[in-house]
């Protein structure tokens, strides 16, 4: 099977240096062949991390960089319910009327803590 992988990704590769040219736009059939390749490529990379899980450092680095991922994604879930939170109670204050609170809505807490404020320097 990963042969099959690797021959197809092989494959793509020399097919879309013949197919390619100079033209900015992409065409349907350098589209379908970039498709392709990336297709090919998860399974391999997924192969890689199957292969690391067997060697005694990396396994253990694995496991602590999935963990890690896991404890980055409950952080930004626990940011966003305090953004939501913030946001819900902060609007009828912020925006005094109808319009501007609907112009606004209820995510614009969530990009002042990541920093696009432009949206609410123009509304001032």
């Amino acid at each position: 099977m990963d042969c099959l992988y690797i021959s197809l990704m092989m494959a793509t590769l020399v097919i879309g240096l013949f197919l390619a040219d100079d033209d900015l736009d992409t065409s349907r059939t350098e589209h379908a062949m970039e498709v392709v390749h990336a297709l090919c490529l998860l399974p391999s990379w997924i192969r890689v991390l199957q292969l690391l899980q067997l060697s005694k450092y990396f396994g253990t680095l694995l496991m602590t960089i999935c963990g890690m991922v896991k404890d980055a994604l409950r952080f930004f879930i626990m940011v966003g319910i305090f953004c939501f939170a913030f946001s819900c109670a902060l609007t009828p204050i912020v925006f005094v009327s109808a319009s501007e609170r609907e112009s606004h809505g209820l995510l614009w807490a969530f990009w002042m803590i990541v920093g696009d404020s432009g949206g609410l320097d123009k509304a001032r």
